[in-house]
């Protein structure tokens, strides 16, 4: 008899390297967090703390010379409690093969790099329809998904090619393409940014009715924090590569317990608030991160002797669901 986990996917430790001219650097180095079934999760940060990169190497499509070096990528499938390690999956096998768009898929941020120029937008679906589902028509099946999601006149917009349709038209046909196959995971990087305020409000209202409907465990990266409080049931703050803290919606907007997680905050626009609360810096590249806590360096609170020398772990804040890697996290109020 089998028991599923609470837990759809388990990142723990996962650490990425990359050759360079620089030498061997880390753009994730050693970060774990957990989805939930049914849940959606938000990855936020600013440019450059990893986030897009998590979502590759969930699936597999790092580009090279990057590869995993350590760490667990632990999925556990429906109906079981045994779970599938995709960080040891070969790339390019049968069984990371059948997991993309079959089990785990991906809607990127701008669609018109990601779908093919040359093929219609309903070829492309009944392709990844073809591949995953058996016994399905795949071009009534892409048909019925484009309606699923809101595009108008579907069986006459499935003949379209990318470049004819808007920008959030090419979005909706990124994610019916993506539910095609009845994921259980859907990660989407970015899915808005380069849509209107209206547009983006239409796609994440569309995000949230599809995961209600279909059961299935949403992982949304994002860097805008009011997306963040409109869609998200857990957060998880990254930083230079690292989880910084993590904790539901609730934790993270009333009670942040890291630094940065409060900088963050302090930066959102707000009405009535004048002007942005700036974080000062920038995020660190990969191979010219500072010894001890990495956000030291931008740090209002930082120690030094200790902040500088020793790594932070993470620490509970209350609830073992709420933790935070900072030397002060729940001892300092921020």
């Amino acid at each position: 008899m089998t028991t599923e986990t609470a837990d759809l996917l388990k990142v723990d430790g996962l650490t990425v390297e990359y050759a360079s001219r620089l030498g061997v650097v880390r753009p994730l180095d050693g970060i774990s967090f957990a989805l939930k079934r049914g849940r959606t999760t938000c990855i936020v940060g600013e440019s450059g703390c990893g986030k897009s990169m998590t979502a590759r190497a969930i699936l597999q499509i790092l580009d090279p010379p990057g590869r995993i070096t350590a760490g667990h990528i632990r999925y556990y499938p429906t109906g079981s409690s045994a779970p599938i390690d995709i960080a040891t999956l070969a790339p390019t096998g049968r069984h990371m093969r059948a997991l993309r768009w079959g089990e785990i898929a991906m809607i990127f941020q701008e669609p018109m790099v990601s779908l093919s120029p040359v093929h219609s937008i309903g070829n492309q679906i009944a392709e990844a329809i073809r591949l995953h589902v058996r016994g399905a028509d795949p071009r009534a099946r892409g048909i019925e998904m484009l309606n699923h999601v809101g595009i108008p006149d579907a069986k006459h917009r499935a003949d379209a090619y990318p470049f004819q349709l808007s920008g959030g038209m090419r979005q909706r046909a990124m994610i019916a393409m993506a539910l095609s196959c009845h994921p259980k995971l859907l990660i989407a990087d970015e899915p808005t940014t380069a849509l209107d305020v209206t547009t983006q409000a239409n796609i994440l209202d569309l995000l949230r009715t599809l995961r209600e409907e279909t059961g299935m465990t949403l992982l949304f990266i994002t860097h805008d924090l009011g997306v963040v409080a409109e869609i998200a049931d857990e957060v998880v703050v990254m930083y230079a590569g690292h989880v910084v803290e993590h904790g539901t919606v609730q934790q993270i907007f009333h009670a942040p317990a890291h630094p940065y997680t409060w900088a963050l905050l302090k930066s959102r626009p707000r009405r009535g608030h004048g002007r942005l609360a700036a974080i000062p810096g920038t995020v660190p590249p990969p191979h010219d991160r500072p010894s001890g806590c990495v956000f030291r360096t931008r740090c209002s609170v930082a120690v030094p002797g200790l902040c500088d020398v020793e790594p932070p772990v993470p620490v509970s804040t209350g609830t073992e669901e709420h933790q935070a890697c900072c030397h002060f996290a729940g001892k300092t109020p921020l």
